[in-house]
């Protein structure tokens, strides 16, 4: 299967296809998930006469 020249010289100067882009997942976070990301579940603390102490 010889092509011809001309499209032999087609096929060896063809411009590149652009790449196609992939579609990047979401993802879903529950509600738990945010407020740990978040550090809502972490233990705060105050100052009380000078002394750190854990919030209720």
């Amino acid at each position: 299967m010889n092509l011809p020249l001309k499209q032999q010289l087609a096929n060896i100067y063809k411009k590149p296809q652009p790449k196609k882009l992939q579609k990047r997942r979401t993802e879903v976070l529950t509600e738990s998930d945010i407020k740990s990301l978040m550090g809502m579940d972490k233990p705060t603390y105050r100052r009380h006469r000078g002394a750190f102490r854990q919030r209720g």
